[in-house]
């Protein structure tokens, strides 16, 4: 996807994502909070596996 000047200047790469500055930010969002609740509460409980795969390029 080819971008125009005025466009680069609304966004910036940060290594494989490119960030829009004029989008939202959805992390106060009480949809988003309680999923990350959820998400800590199962960590909590269940923990990471001891060997997890690694992408190392």
């Amino acid at each position: 996807m080819f971008l125009s000047k005025k466009e680069k200047k609304k966004t910036r790469k940060e290594k494989d994502i490119t960030l829009c500055k004029s989008m939202k930010d959805f992390s106060e969002e009480e949809y988003f909070v309680k999923k990350l609740e959820k998400a800590k509460e199962s960590l909590n409980k269940w923990g990471l596996p001891k060997e997890l795969p690694t992408n190392n390029k």
